[in-house]
């Protein structure tokens, strides 16, 4: 089970080995950019994610001011509330890790933890996120019968 919900999470079961794993013989610099770059795209995507659950939360909005169902409603909304929380978690500053006088590799770990979790929230905002537009679809088809 533990296996299945960290392949679904994206998280690796052991951190130090997907470290070495993803870092392959990149020099400690070149290794701590690799990972500030992966750490820049996740922002990005969350970004994204983010504008969209926006415009989610809009159709949710006018769904439960025109009647429809509040069973599906309701549960999107908060769906797509928990997910925007989650992506506006990834979007905080990462600037604890270049603080003089810190060990390369111990930036490394740490960024790449940072990693790591963001990854994490991340999927976790995006199921909720792909869950609610379905409950949203299911109650634009029972108004629209």
């Amino acid at each position: 089970m533990r296996r299945w919900l960290s392949s679904l999470l994206g998280a690796p079961r052991d951190k130090q080995q997907a470290l070495r794993a993803a870092l392959g013989e990149r020099t400690s610099l070149a290794a701590l950019d690799f990972i500030f770059q992966a750490v820049v795209h996740y922002t990005a995507k969350a970004g994204a994610l983010l504008a969209a659950q926006g415009m989610f939360a809009v159709v949710g909005t006018y769904a439960m001011e025109h009647g429809w169902p509040v069973f599906l409603i309701l549960p999107a909304m908060i769906l797509t509330l928990t997910g925007a929380l989650l992506a506006m978690s990834i979007l905080r500053s990462t600037t604890g890790v270049f603080r003089p006088g810190m060990d390369q590799d111990a930036k490394n770990a740490q960024m790449f933890a940072i990693l790591v979790t963001r990854m994490v929230r991340f999927n976790l905002a995006l199921y909720m996120t792909f869950l609610s537009v379905i409950l949203l679809l299911a109650a634009t088809l029972i108004q629209a019968l």
